[in-house]
């Protein structure tokens, strides 16, 4: 295996050019989950399972991404920031793993609808992630353009975060004051769960993007 010069700013370039390329994958799975959720809510079971059948494949695809990113950064062993990168590429790629989990949890509920207010306070939870995987993407790409501008989109990032525990301590009450069946309960707690943790997920990748601004000089 090649070396690769540790002073060759270039290396990092392709590095953090490779990290922006998996977070657009990360971005598509999330996507993708707001349109099962989509499906679901209208009892398009069978559109919602061919959903996840892309969601799967976008995951794949960001593993691929992320073994390519992992390998890149294992040719330096002396770049400055090479394990906050590391560390940076792992955690965003939790977000597609919790993708995926979270859309063949929402295919288990199949006797259950939410009435309007639910429906509208879910969507709006799927749409705070997909925001927050945005700013993610926008702050990766700035990292080698302006570090203190990728600090100011990750503490947005930690903004929706906020945003969407709050919805999610809304919706975990107005679940517990509802007439559900227990186990139908349980399986919308896991799902709210799974929702809550994508968003803390994002939240460290946010955490790990400021360590790597740092390293470039923010």
């Amino acid at each position: 295996m090649s070396t690769i010069d540790p002073y060759d700013a270039s290396a990092e370039q392709k590095a953090i050019d490779i990290a922006q390329d998996h977070c657009r994958k990360i971005v598509s799975t999330v996507k993708e989950l707001s349109l099962l959720y989509d499906d679901w809510v209208e009892g398009n079971y069978k559109e919602a399972e061919e959903k996840l059948n892309r969601i799967t494949r976008l995951e794949n695809d960001a593993n691929k991404l992320k073994h390519e990113l992992l390998e890149q950064l294992s040719k330096s062993t002396t770049m400055i920031n090479r394990e906050d990168l590391m560390r940076l590429a792992l955690v965003v790629d939790e977000i597609a793993d919790l993708a995926e989990g979270t859309g063949y949890r929402v295919l288990t509920i199949q006797d259950w609808k939410p009435d309007a207010k639910m429906k509208k306070e879910l969507g709006s939870l799927v749409e705070k992630l997909i925001s927050a995987t945005e700013k993610l993407r926008l702050s990766i790409f700035m990292l080698s353009q302006n570090p203190t501008k990728a600090v100011e989109l990750a503490d947005e990032v930690d903004e929706i975060e906020k945003d969407a525990d709050s919805i999610q301590r809304r919706v975990g009450h107005s679940l517990y004051a509802s007439r559900v069946e227990p186990r139908t309960l349980i399986m919308l707690k896991e799902l709210v769960s799974h929702f809550e943790e994508m968003a803390d997920t994002a939240e460290r990748a946010a955490d790990a993007i400021r360590i790597v601004a740092m390293s470039r000089g923010k």
